[in-house]
């Protein structure tokens, strides 16, 4: 007998009430919910976690074909799968919810833009529509109880461990749809951007980040310019990357990680963020996106600042938010890379090198070994 239904008699004797078991019945649906939320989402997921490696950002195309050939995929896949589906329809869905039938699913996977739509998934749309976000929630990660023969048990509940066994890439779609319904319901907080007043003659004034801009950020974010010193190393390069800016993909990306990683083992590193306006998002959800970098910095504890002013996209600049590593207060990293950069020019043995080294050159050595592997090397000279 299941665990479930042995609270279940638990709490039901025979003879109990109605409305007791109701009551019952509630309370082991509200655990098991809160139980398929934890698994995926708590800090506590430990470094051999299933949940870890599992992101939709690893997902292939060829998993994606996979799934789609099914005829007759196993149900937990097709459950998690019809969250998805439900969810990327937030703009039409229909007021007659019910689940998604398989041949809606896989039509779903063959769309090109499959992936892009998923992690570029804007929640405010799914704010917007409380029915559907309690409709999935109830349908999908709470158990359903039913009476069969006079007992309440639960039926048909998804975990991420069970979608996990199914398939690795239904289980990162499915991690997927649990943040964006536990996002949807929280409250986000207001930004007060600067009125741009139209021109006629002029096309749309450049927005600058400002301290008005960030004012309802938090100041303490921000890290300030410090002042060039006469005596202080000039660095020949800096490392950036565009960085993930919606919550989904930043909280389950490597490359973010690494940004904590690095900047927490060197804090005299200066990160800088800059912003490039889509041209069909805007400029104000571009801010949007700066503003979630900077809250997710903020709650790691890392402290960043802010270049003036906002480029536009081009063949040259790509969309969206470009974290700088820049190097300028790290003496001992700069001085490291000019060893490294010595060492490239006379073709010495790097394995003899790396060998040879102490411990805190081996820091410095695997920091920017990180460095190259996740972001773009800019060189100066």
């Amino acid at each position: 007998m299941s665990n479930a239904n042995v609270a279940v008699k638990t709490l039901t004797p025979h003879g109990a009430s109605t409305q007791l078991k109701n009551e019952a019945a509630k309370a082991i649906v509200d655990v098991a919910q809160a139980r398929v939320f934890d698994e995926i989402q708590c800090d506590s997921l430990t470094s051999d976690s299933p949940a870890k490696p599992c992101s939709v950002e690893n997902i292939s195309i060829r998993e994606l074909e996979e799934i789609r050939s099914l005829k007759h995929p196993p149900l937990v896949v097709q459950r998690a799968l019809e969250v998805v589906c439900l969810l990327l329809s937030v703009v039409h869905f229909s007021r007659d919810l019910k689940p998604p039938d398989w041949s809606t699913v896989q039509h779903m996977l063959t769309d090109t833009k499959f992936l892009t739509r998923v992690l570029m998934y804007d929640v405010t749309a799914l704010r917007a529509a409380p029915e559907l976000v309690d409709y999935i929630r109830n349908e999908y990660f709470a158990s359903r109880p039913v009476s069969v023969a006079g007992q309440v048990s639960l039926h048909d509940a998804l975990s991420f461990e069970r979608v996990f066994r199914a398939n690795c890439a239904t289980a990162a779609l499915f991690r997927w749809g649990s943040f964006m319904i536990t996002s949807a319901e929280v409250t986000p907080p207001v930004i007060a951007y600067p009125v741009v007043e139209p021109s006629v003659v002029e096309p749309e004034p450049e927005i600058k980040v400002t301290e008005a801009i960030v004012a309802d950020v938090t100041l303490d974010v921000l890290m300030p310019v410090p002042e060039p010193s006469r005596l202080q190393l000039r660095p020949d390069r800096h490392f950036e990357t565009v960085v993930p800016s919606l919550a989904y993909s930043m909280s389950t990306s490597i490359t973010m990680e690494v940004i904590e990683e690095v900047v927490l083992s060197r804090p005299d590193l200066r990160l800088e963020l800059s912003a490039c306006v889509d041209p069909i998002e805007g400029s104000h959800k571009t801010m949007d996106r700066l503003h979630n970098v900077l809250m997710f910095l903020a709650a790691k504890g890392i402290k960043c600042q802010l270049k003036a002013g906002m480029a536009k996209a081009s063949t040259t600049r790509e969309a969206g938010i470009t974290c700088a590593v820049h190097l300028n207060g790290d003496a001992p990293l700069i001085l490291f890379l000019r060893k490294l950069e010595d060492l490239r020019k006379r073709s010495l043995d790097h394995g003899e090198f790396v060998d040879g080294l102490n411990p805190e050159e081996e820091q410095l050595n695997a920091t920017i070994e990180r460095l190259e592997e996740w972001f773009t090397t800019r060189m100066h000279f």
